[in-house]
């Protein structure tokens, strides 16, 4: 008998990302401004914006400390879009947080997420919250995250998003501390807790 479990699958890596990914300077583009559920990496996000990705990378930038902010429209009065973050770390330990606006049709939506991580070579490790629309009930989603390699070399990680409610699974690996390109691979796993639509055993 082979027991298969068989699930949907979203695969968001295979992407370069450059140094500023560790908040290390340049310009950061807006992608690195979201957070989740947005396709973007969690060994390597962007330092301002690790709590809303991965909280273990946090500490990833060594000593540092960063502001981003950004805004994005369509071109039209119906849709705009604001973020802005700030983030700070020691060698091993870090936090950040930020907020996401967005204006659409005439509805205004406000979110907020804010992180801590700490190193312990070589596991990083990081605890965030996130709530996407603050003037609903206030019910943030805890996420929990682990790194290990702390961005040198070959790196695995993993973080376990809301954990409070619908769960959800990330998982990435990838290599790093390249002079130029960090490259990962993430594996993003439908919600456990989805009902069993998403899961199910098949039997051979």
């Amino acid at each position: 008998m082979i027991r298969v479990v068989a699930f949907h699958l979203a695969i968001l890596g295979l992407f370069a990302v450059s140094p500023s990914a560790h908040g290390k300077g340049g310009m950061a583009v807006l992608p690195s401004g979201q957070v989740f559920p947005t396709p973007v990496g969690i060994l390597f996000p962007a330092f301002t914006s690790a709590a809303g990705t991965n909280p273990a990378a946090i500490t990833l930038s060594g000593k540092n400390s960063a502001l981003q902010a950004a805004y994005a429209s369509n071109g039209t009065p119906q849709m705009h879009g604001v973020f802005a973050a700030g983030a700070t770390s020691t060698k091993n330990f870090g936090v950040n947080g930020g907020y996401l606006g967005s204006l659409y049709n005439g509805s205004n939506t406000h979110g907020a997420f804010a992180g801590a991580g700490a190193t312990f070579d070589p596991i990083s490790v990081g605890i965030g919250l996130r709530d996407f629309d603050l003037q609903d009930e206030a019910n943030p989603g805890v996420d929990i995250g682990l790194i290990a390699g702390q961005g040198k070399g070959l790196t695995f990680g993993f973080v376990m998003y809301n954990v409070n409610g619908s769960t959800q699974l990330d998982a990435g690996v990838g290599f790093g501390g390249g002079k130029k390109y960090n490259v990962e691979f993430n594996l993003l796993l439908p919600p456990f807790n989805s009902g069993g639509a998403s899961y199910r055993a098949l039997v051979f």
